[in-house]
């Protein structure tokens, strides 16, 4: 549409006649008026020839909601500079894309022409009639258009459309942080070139994609290739909540190339219907005390690294709980509970979480292992372990247990060497007789003799050890390397220098060492021999503790300091037993041995 201006009232007014001009004028007075006339009106003809035009058009008036439609914005010109305003737009459409620009000159037969136009795809934002404003660009104006915008299921004609968009939600009303399915499914029975899907990101819920799907389905005679996405939604608060229509964006396959597009497609916006869920509260019923976990499934499995009747002191087992949930992320299952047990020590390490998704949902899992460490020999009662639950399924509360487990603890295994090295009086049974000690010079001189031989007999394999050793024989794995300890007692006081360093694995290679020169055995490498040689329990628990400290997560420098005071108390009081060895300690350590961390 072209406005009226005033090129083209003087183009009008300018009509010269014969009778215009006044008779008494010559004839060459008369020429140069006509001259003159016609120019003007060529003038003026030149001018309106120059105007710039500027229209607007669409390739369709009526859509549906779920469709776009193509804007195409023309100037009967070359456009150096700027282009039309089109942000009064995005009040009623959607821009899909930024505004593409094309530039044409030619010269046909002499005759000059040029234009320059703009399209944009637009998708609407509401149903009704929407209104595509008038533009302007250097003084010139486009007409407006109206689009009429149809609900897409009234256009579907019953799932008959070629391309449509559904949206599915497994219940219509769920608990609090329950788990609910969502499934959206794309309908094509046309080719596509792109499929864009909507992030969905609702209030008060928590979402999570867990599938994907790609099938074809016969509808009504029709086969439609189906792309599906399924999520699982997790409502944080009761009430209504409500999911919104969802969008996505697709591209069909045209059958001709194009300027604007590699093979003439176009862009439809599909919609969903929104839903509205039910989301209530946990049951006023449910315990206040207890984790709330409404799921469709809760198991609890329970298993240990070796056979649990076979529990020894000082030696540590491995427990592990498997706990897992269906319709529940791992992070919504809670720690289970730990319970004190008696006379064995736990460590507990870092749990373990995994989700694991399928189409029907999220199952979580949680594992928590404890190393065990009894402390002293007898029967000891793991207490049960119960986990409170919600059956969503039969919307009823449900416990699994596991019972209490009773466990016979062994006392720590004794060598015949420890026994040697540290007799105990034992007290005559009532009722008994005791022999007393004959003693003569015959017999005093025979056991003397016998001694002696004894003595000699284990220096000779000693040394007959040593020869078949070798000097170039292999440390033990685990024997520490560096500065040799070539004395027990060097050894001791380097353990003890070890020990105030708080490193569980430089305390576990100086004990080993020194326990290596204490018995005269190389090859004695790991915790749990040391742990059998020792006849005192206390040493043996110490032992194990420092086993299980190698490999929790967190061992504090206070259980560190607890363990290596107790335990250099116990090797004093073994050390004491044996005379040569404190005798050597005396010479090369202080007179008083302090406690190696001051209390507090």
């Amino acid at each position: 549409m072209i406005k009226t201006g005033p090129l083209t009232t003087v183009a009008s007014l300018i009509q010269v006649s014969p009778a215009a001009i006044p008779r008494t004028s010559s004839p060459a007075r008369a020429g140069r008026l006509r001259s003159a006339a016609v120019a003007l009106l060529l003038l003026a003809q030149a001018a309106l020839a120059g105007a710039v035009e500027l229209s607007a058009s669409v390739d369709r008036k009526k859509i549906t909601l779920e469709d776009s439609v193509t804007l195409t914005i023309r100037i009967n010109e070359q456009s150096s500079s700027g282009r039309p305003d089109f942000s009064e737009l995005g009040a009623d459409f959607e821009l899909l894309s930024a505004p593409s620009e094309r530039s044409q000159y030619q010269v046909i037969n002499g005759r000059v022409s040029s234009f320059t136009q703009w399209q944009i795809q637009l998708a609407p934002k509401r149903v009704g009639k929407l209104l595509i404003p008038s533009f302007e660009y250097r003084g010139a104006f486009s007409d407006a258009i109206e689009i009429t915008v149809l609900d897409p299921v009234a256009g579907r004609r019953g799932n008959q459309a070629d391309i449509f968009l559904e949206a599915e939600i497994g219940k219509s009303a769920v608990y609090v942080q329950e788990q609910l399915i969502l499934n959206v499914r794309l309908f094509t029975s046309v080719t596509l070139q792109s499929v864009k899907s909507q992030d969905i990101r609702l209030p008060g819920a928590r979402v999570e994609e867990i599938a994907d799907h790609r099938y074809q389905r016969n509808m009504a005679g029709k086969t439609y290739a189906v792309v599906e996405s399924v999520y699982a939604v997790f409502p944080q608060s009761s009430g209504e909540l409500t999911i919104p229509a969802l969008t996505w964006s697709v591209t069909t396959a045209g059958n001709r190339s194009s300027f604007f597009g590699p093979s003439g497609g176009s862009i439809k916006r599909l919609r969903s219907q929104p839903l509205n869920v039910e989301v209530r509260p946990r049951p006023a019923t449910y315990p206040a005390d207890q984790p709330w976990l409404p799921a469709e499934d809760v198991a609890l499995v329970q298993s240990w690294n070796r056979n649990p009747d076979a529990f020894t002191v000082g030696e540590p087992i491995t427990r592990t709980l498997e706990l897992s949930a269906r319709g529940l992320t791992a992070a919504q299952l809670p720690p289970l509970p730990a319970g004190n047990i008696d006379s064995i020590k736990v460590y507990p390490e870092q749990p373990q979480s995994e989700d694991f998704k399928s189409a029907d949902g999220i199952r979580g899992v949680r594992v928590e292992s404890q190393a065990l460490v009894p402390t002293q020999p007898g029967q000891v009662t793991l207490p049960a372990v119960v986990v409170t639950w919600w059956d969503t399924a039969n919307d009823r509360q449900r416990e699994i247990t596991l019972p209490p487990q009773v466990i016979d603890v062994a006392p720590a295994a004794a060598t015949g060497t420890v026994a040697a090295m540290t007799p105990a009086a034992t007290a005559p049974a009532p009722g008994s007789t005791v022999a007393a000690p004959i003693t003569t010079a015959g017999s005093l001189w025979a056991w003397q003799v016998a001694t002696a031989l004894s003595a000699l007999l284990a220096l000779l394999f000693a040394w007959l050890w040593r020869r078949a050793a070798g000097p170039q024989s292999a440390a033990p794995a685990d024997t520490p390397r560096g500065n040799a300890v070539d004395t027990e007692a060097k050894a001791f006081q380097q353990l003890r220098a070890t020990c105030s360093n708080g490193e569980p694995r430089a305390i576990r290679r100086a004990l080993l060492q020194w326990a290596q020169l204490y018995w005269q055995e190389p090859h004695l490498t790991r915790i749990a021999d040391l742990a059998a040689r020792l006849a005192d329990d206390e040493a043996s628990a110490c032992c194990a503790e420092l086993e299980a400290l190698l490999y929790a997560e967190n061992s504090g420098s206070g259980n560190v300091r607890q363990l290596c005071n107790t335990l250099l108390a116990c090797l004093a009081r073994l050390r004491a037993q044996r005379p040569a060895a404190a005798k050597a300690s005396r010479r090369g350590a202080d007179p008083a041995l302090p406690e190696l961390y001051a209390a507090g």
